[in-house]
């Protein structure tokens, strides 16, 4: 384990491919932020996730962990794309200027570092992969 001046408890063991700790157990694995809640703060009820509210995949600090209704986590697609998506760093207009950018020959790093993400990111954008929802 490892703290964090959020508070978070990271879990440096074994991860799931979705970044959650996880362990095993007879040959099961286990999420540990299910089992840090179900220690902690009781048995998780059928039909409820738990969720991280720092966001923080690997945490399992109890504080940091709620629980929701299965059925609300549920979206249809075009309700968390471009820029309401939680981790979003763009809007149309970022969009607008990094594929014009691109095209006036900018390099990725350049357009990258000037709106803090990645040059895969803005490759994904100029080539119409990401936010294919704005013309």
């Amino acid at each position: 384990m490892r703290a964090t001046d959020d508070g978070c408890w990271l879990y440096t063991g074994g991860r799931h491919p979705h970044g959650y700790g996880v362990i095993k157990q007879h040959g099961v694995s286990l999420l540990v932020h299910r089992i840090a809640y179900e220690i902690f703060i009781g048995e998780l009820p059928d039909g409820l996730n738990v969720r991280h509210l720092c966001a923080e995949r690997s945490c399992f600090n109890p504080a940091h962990l709620s629980v929701r209704d299965v059925s609300t986590r549920k979206r249809k697609p075009s309700e968390c794309r471009g820029e309401r998506h939680a981790s979003s760093k763009l809007n149309p207009e970022k969009v607008d200027e990094i594929r014009r950018r691109h095209s006036a020959g900018e390099t990725l790093a350049a357009i990258a570092k000037d709106h803090g993400i990645s040059k895969q990111a803005v490759w994904n954008v100029a080539q119409r992969i990401s936010w294919k929802h704005i013309a």
